[in-house]
C-alpha cells in the first residue's frame, strides 16, 4: 500500500509533512523518549519544548545550534525547517530538493567525524529510491532518511 501511495505524484508539502511526522516518530523511538513518567513523583516536571523553525533558502546555520554544530555542513542541500525539542534533547532538519547521492555521501562524511553505523538500507529502485541510515557517536545518535527528493536529518544528544 505504501508503494502504491509513493507512485502517486504527491505534491512537496504533503511529501514533507509525511517525512517530518516519520522521523520524528523515528527519533522518538530511537532515543528511548517516553512520556516523562518514569513512576516516580516528580514535581519539577516541565512541559515539553518544541519549537519549528521554517528557514528561507540558503539561510540555515549548521553551527547554529548545539544539535547540528556536531554534523558536517552541507552547503549546497536547502533547508526548508529544523525542529527542536529541547525536552527530550533532538532535533530535526528536512531538506528540500536533494537526491540519493548527495544523500549517500553526507552519510560517508558523517563516518569520516566518528560516527559508527548501527544500520544502513539502500533501495536503488529507479523510480523512488530510499535511504535510511542509524548511526551513533560518543555524544549522540543520527537517523537519516532520504526518499522522494526529501533528506531527513535527525540527531539525539545521549550526554
Amino acid at each position: 500500500m505504501i508503494k502504491q501511495f509513493l507512485k502517486h505524484k504527491c505534491n512537496s508539502k504533503i511529501k514533507l509533512f509525511i517525512a517530518v511526522i516519520c522521523m520524528f516518530a523515528l527519533v522518538m523511538s530511537v532515543s528511548g523518549c517516553g512520556n516523562g513518567n518514569s513512576g516516580s513523583d516528580n514535581t519539577n516536571a516541565t512541559q515539553s519544548t518544541v519549537a519549528t523553525y521554517k528557514v528561507n533558502r540558503g539561510e540555515f546555520d549548521w553551527s547554529g545550534n548545539e544539535y547540528t554544530s556536531v554534523l558536517p555542513n552541507q552547503k549546497e542541500w536547502n533547508v526548508s525547517q529544523y525542529l527542536i525539542d529541547d525536552s527530550r534533547k533532538c532535533c530535526s532538519v528536512i531538506i528540500d530538493n536533494s537526491d540519493l547521492e548527495s544523500t549517500k555521501q553526507y552519510v560517508k562524511s558523517l563516518e569520516k567525524t566518528g560516527v559508527s553505523t548501527v544500520k544502513s538500507q539502500v533501495t536503488d529502485d529507479k523510480k523512488n529510491p530510499i535511504l535510511n541510515y542509524l548511526g551513533e557517536s560518543d555524544s549522540y545518535d543520527i537517523s537519516i532518511s532520504y526518499t522522494g527528493g526529501i533528506t531527513t536529518i535527525s540527531i539525539t544528544k545521549t550526554k
